[in-house]
């Protein structure tokens, strides 16, 4: 029986399997490339939307603490002295601040004894506190007389800043940081005690610990009366307690100038903060009833 002759696959079969196996190595990795880039995109998607639903939770805060803030009710009406209030907003986590400006040590009318003490409250040495109270003295004021410790046009020119004091009232916080001496650090430990729309010492009923120090209280009067202040309110049946002026702390609107913080928090852990400060009852007629003095997102 002939035998039958054996012959080896061409050349080119070994060629085309190599191929085969190469592009399924290519299609594969493009499938996987996708699949990484699709569930990016997707995690990305989820992200802004969860990121959008909690920035508007904390625009909802802030109108609610507004809402409050005009509430005839004192019962109902939120104490303006930085405490915090807990509520819930279609599932978000609110957690919402209210600070009376009138509380604040308005940067345009504290003399230099006041502020020294403010910034020493706060952390400074003495020395570098009267410096900054100088220099935020003849920031604003309209001479070129170099006060105690403080700083005018020759002084920033040695520091080598292409400016001077403005010798006018400060408009804005941000202001603050243009003064000789002032470092951002040290300026946002002091800016949530300061401001400018009161034009007037602040109150003592609604003011925090380093602004009562600026006007001399002790310590220790400070500590217990921040103590007893948060522990009371309006629906405890306890009566007011003293303010440290001795006066009867009155549940009240406040000056209608408010800053007021409000952080979101959603179930997954996304979270979205506004600070603004607004003036209730000097808006538009047909607006909203506030007036937006300032207005932050974010840290």
């Amino acid at each position: 029986m002939p035998g039958r002759s054996l012959r080896s696959p061409p050349p080119h079969d070994g060629i085309a399997l190599v191929l085969v196996l190469w592009l399924l190595a290519l299609l594969t990795a493009l499938v996987a490339t996708f699949a990484v880039t699709a569930r990016s995109e997707q995690m990305q998607a989820r992200h802004l939307r969860f990121g959008i639903e909690a920035r508007y939770a904390a625009l909802a805060g802030m109108e609610l603490a507004v809402a409050r803030m005009m509430d005839p009710d004192p019962r109902r009406r939120w104490i303006p002295d930085g405490r915090e209030y807990l509520t819930v907003f279609e599932g978000a986590e609110l957690l919402l601040r209210v600070q009376d400006e009138s509380g604040k040590l308005d940067i345009n009318v504290a003399d230099d004894l006041s502020l020294a003490r403010f910034f020493e409250a706060i952390g400074e040495d003495s020395e570098r506190a009267l410096r900054l109270a100088g220099a935020i003295v003849d920031w604003r004021d309209m001479d070129d007389f170099v006060h105690l410790h403080g700083a005018e046009g020759p002084e920033y020119a040695a520091a080598g800043l292409p400016y001077g004091p403005k010798n006018r009232a400060f408009d804005t916080l941000g202001e603050l940081q243009q003064v000789l001496g002032m470092d951002y650090d040290t300026f946002e430990r002091a800016a949530p005690y300061l401001t400018v729309f009161t034009g007037r010492p602040p109150d003592p009923a609604l003011a925090e610990g380093p602004v009562l120090a600026a006007y001399g209280y002790p310590n220790e009067l400070i500590e217990a009366w921040l103590q007893t202040r948060q522990a009371w309110s309006p629906d405890s049946g306890e009566p007011p307690p003293s303010t440290p002026d001795g006066q009867p702390y009155m549940v009240s609107p406040g000056s209608g100038t408010y800053s007021i913080a409000s952080l979101a928090t959603l179930a997954d852990g996304s979270r979205a903060s506004t600070h603004a400060v607004v003036r209730v009852g000097s808006a538009a007629p047909h607006g909203p009833p506030y007036a937006l003095l300032h207005w932050r997102e974010g840290n």
